[in-house]
């Protein structure tokens, strides 16, 4: 979301410079003002008119997909999608300078003030990986749809341009000085060819691992019940539990008992069911519904049956 941020105010420095008019209009072609400030275009308006041309393809694809990812994890504490997007990560913070430098000169890079921490637990802990893939299968299905989606309509060779997601090979070497650390990394910046990678797979023993093409799920936009519960918590003044969640669908009808005879006839725009996973999934709408009902204790008091407790 910080880098999002930066990358608005660079944008509209870019535009500011060229004399191109970034600014939302009305009907009478006057500014639209907030708060006696002049409403800026969305940010891939801006991205749309600063950053043109397909040598820059990658470059807007990666912001892309960040502007989608910040939409669907705004105010959520995600630690565990590191791991995912740690390329596309990468490469957005290096299209930054490269960006800054390209537009405003070498006097405006961030040089060393700007340091990029790169995970290289793998040389000493085996276990670290592991840990990290772990936190990663935590991650909300929302999320690992989104980023799903997301890959799934990429090119090809968008998905292997390093301004879009940034893939490198690590490469241990031994240390010639006595004192000298005990590993140091080289970076092999692409394209490599055919000949080298086949010399990093055996002389090196490294494995070269391709980014898979993910499908997107069919149920992608469904919520568990336990992921119902968490997000109704996290914006509820008041105890909810999977015992609360029970009375509320069946309070509103959304779904039949569990022992029917047609376990599909829900609400669908609250909830449908699964017949290859023999489940029900909820909504998000299922969420804001829940959230809006259950906001006054009456309310809560008249769906669920006794006083709200507070959290």
């Amino acid at each position: 979301m910080l880098m999002v941020i930066a990358w608005n105010s660079l944008l509209q420095a870019i535009l500011e410079r060229d004399k191109v008019d970034y600014y939302e209009r009305g009907d009478d072609d006057r500014v639209i003002e907030i708060y006696g400030r002049g409403k800026v275009k969305e940010t891939w308006a801006l991205v749309a008119l600063a950053l043109s041309g397909t040598e820059r393809q990658g470059m807007r694809a990666n912001l892309d997909f960040f502007l989608g990812l910040r939409n669907v994890i705004a105010h959520r504490y995600l630690p565990s999608i590191d791991q995912a997007v740690a390329g596309e990560s990468q490469a957005m913070l290096l299209n930054f300078e490269s960006v800054l430098v390209e537009e405003f000169g070498e006097e405006a890079q961030l040089g060393e003030e700007l340091s990029v921490p790169l995970q290289l637990t793998g040389f000493r802990n085996p276990n670290g990986l592991t840990a990290l893939k772990r936190a990663q299968s935590a991650l909300p299905v929302d999320v690992m749809n989104f980023l799903a989606r997301h890959r799934e309509q990429l090119t090809d060779d968008v998905l292997r341009d390093p301004q879009y997601c940034l893939q490198v090979f690590f490469v241990p070497v031994t240390a010639n000085r006595e004192r000298s650390a005990d590993a140091a990394v080289r970076f092999l910046k692409p394209p490599i060819p055919d000949d080298l990678r086949e010399q990093l797979e055996g002389l090196l023993q490294l494995n070269v691992v391709d980014k898979p093409r993910l499908v997107p799920v069919v149920s992608d936009d469904l919520l568990r019940p336990s992921e119902v519960v968490n997000l109704v918590v996290a914006r509820l003044p008041y105890r909810f539990t999977q015992d609360t969640h029970t009375r509320c669908w069946k309070h509103y009808g959304v779904r039949p008992a569990s022992d029917s005879s047609e376990p599909e006839a829900t609400q669908p725009t609250y909830c449908r069911w699964d017949r290859l996973m023999k489940g029900y999934g909820y909504t998000r709408a299922w969420v804001d519904r829940l959230v809006a009902d259950l906001s006054e204790p009456a309310a809560y008091q008249r769906v669920v049956g006794f006083v709200p407790d507070p959290r």
